[in-house]
């Protein structure tokens, strides 16, 4: 019931990773040393609990073996940072942009239809006058 309402638990759950994420367990380990560096042990302990309880939940009204992924923590390691919510999004993006940009090719290579990234531009392009760049649009 909490947030948008789809049973989902951000966080909680991968793709491929359904037991552990690897990547999770390097980011878990050092928010925590740096949760007892910054003074913050009990946020990490009550995020920790909520970790144990979500999977438990999943398993349980989903019948899914899920595990935390890497986003789970990162907000975390990103406040602890002193990095401003403002760009925790942008964060999100620029570390995937390789991944990302890597599937898409590989999709092109082999004509198989683009999975992922799914994203829809809302904005509006504007073709250039100039009948030098007969091709190009600004955004």
């Amino acid at each position: 019931d909490f947030f948008d309402k789809s049973g989902l638990i951000y966080g909680i759950g991968h793709a491929i990773y359904t037991i552990s994420d690897p990547r999770c367990q390097c980011i878990k380990a050092e928010c925590k040393k740096l949760a007892k560096e910054k003074g913050q042990l009990d946020t990490f302990y009550t995020l920790e609990a909520f970790e144990k309880a979500a999977i438990d939940v999943m398993k349980k009204e989903k019948g899914v073996t899920a595990c935390a992924n890497v986003d789970f923590y990162s907000g975390f390691a990103y406040s602890m940072l002193g990095i401003s919510e403002s760009l925790f999004t942008p964060l999100f993006c620029i570390s995937r942009t390789a991944g990302w940009i890597a599937h898409h090719l590989e999709n092109r290579q082999s004509n198989r239809k683009l999975i992922r990234p799914a994203n829809v531009y809302v904005g509006s392009l504007k073709k250039l006058e100039d009948d030098n760049h007969e091709n190009d649009h600004s955004i």
